[in-house]
């Protein structure tokens, strides 16, 4: 038997009958509609926005483990009140706001791990004294409390249990992905679909992420592709600015690097990096901005303006910034537009720093 949007909607139903005491009824047809347009196209997203909760939410580190019969995330520092798991789905449907952001990344990723008709669905959180759990299958639902099995520090847990038909695709692209002739010439890299994603679109993320026990695998900050050829090459950049942020942030190199000349590296969490250097003979290295919305990179922008020899590299985090339905698309408002003339502003007054001379004014290439 599989789990279906429809045991969701009646445990909201229910849920809304009992809190509002007669004054609010939830319209089924309507809240149906509503999830559909929070499901996400790619169901394998949903990792995605179980990285964005974790971020948001400030866990101190995210764990991902991925097998023929479950996928489950573990997001450790991170608490979750009974009622807020019991009643996810509410933080789709409820527009309010200054919702919380981890809630709704989380209420995301639980809809359309719905859509995938899975087993089960469990959420359980552990405040470091006490826990609950809230699992949902074809039976219906249970909560119950709940003890990590080695107790310890606070973490709530995300898990879905596969169906047979799931078990079968995930055995299919593991075993295209580990031919053995493949791997030996590289271009097989023996990792699930989930862990290839992650390891694309997760990059960024400033908080730790641990996939079946290993930390995912440090992104260089600069490539180049050589002239009249696919092949690329990692440019080992010697020196950076780092423009302080809040929470959240961007993941930085562990490569000992030297702030530009005149600044300093701030303490805390940083909000972007900037880095710039001269084309090296016979590399193409493109300039572009590149924005991360809560630890998952959304938007690449080419930056025009450079003379041909140089290259300016921006990254930068959004966290916050008002998003599309799906939750990864900026939105292109007043607030993105002024923040991308500000990372331009300091990458241009910046570059001077690096060794390279004054810069001309810079602009973001038109979208093709």
């Amino acid at each position: 038997m599989t789990l279906s949007l429809e045991a969701f909607l009646e445990d909201l139903k229910s849920e809304a009958r009992l809190e509002s005491s007669g004054q609010f009824t939830l319209d089924l047809s309507h809240a149906r509609d509503k999830l559909a347009a929070y499901q996400l196209k790619k169901t394998d997203d949903l990792l995605l926005k179980l990285v964005q909760c974790g971020v948001a939410g400030g866990a101190s580190r995210m764990d991902f483990e991925s097998k023929n019969s479950h996928v489950r995330f573990v997001f450790h520092g991170l608490v979750f009140s009974q009622k807020e798991l019991d009643q996810i789905l509410n933080y789709l449907l409820q527009q309010e706001p200054g919702t919380n952001r981890a809630l709704r990344h989380l209420a995301t990723a639980v809809n359309t791990a719905v859509g995938t008709r899975p087993s089960a669905i469990a959420l359980a959180s552990w405040d470091g004294q006490r826990g609950h759990l809230t699992r949902w299958s074809s039976q219906g639902k249970e909560s119950q409390s709940w003890t990590p099995p080695h107790g310890g520090r606070a973490q709530t847990v995300f898990q879905l249990i596969r169906t047979p038909a799931e078990w079968r695709e995930t055995i299919k692209h593991l075993f295209n992905q580990r031919d053995v002739i493949g791997m030996f010439f590289g271009w097989k890299t023996g990792w699930t679909a989930e862990q290839e994603l992650l390891a694309d679109r997760a990059a960024w993320c400033p908080v730790p992420i641990f996939m079946n026990g290993k930390l995912l695998p440090e992104t260089p900050l600069v490539v180049g592709r050589v002239r009249s050829s696919q092949q690329e090459k990692i440019i080992r950049h010697g020196a950076e600015a780092r423009l302080a942020g809040n929470t959240g942030g961007v993941r930085l190199t562990t490569r000992e690097v030297k702030p530009w000349s005149g600044s300093t590296f701030p303490k805390g969490p940083v909000t972007a990096v900037i880095t710039a250097g001269v084309q090296e003979g016979g590399l193409q290295i493109p300039s572009y901005v590149e924005l991360v919305n809560d630890g998952i990179t959304s938007v690449r922008r080419m930056i025009d303006g450079l003379p041909s020899n140089q290259f300016v590299r921006v990254l930068a985090a959004t966290d916050g910034f008002q998003t599309d339905l799906d939750g990864f698309s900026l939105v292109e408002n007043d607030d993105y537009r002024v923040f991308l003339d500000w990372l331009l502003g300091q990458s241009a007054q910046l570059f001077p720093a690096a060794g390279l001379g004054a810069l001309p004014q810079l602009n973001l290439a038109r979208r093709r």
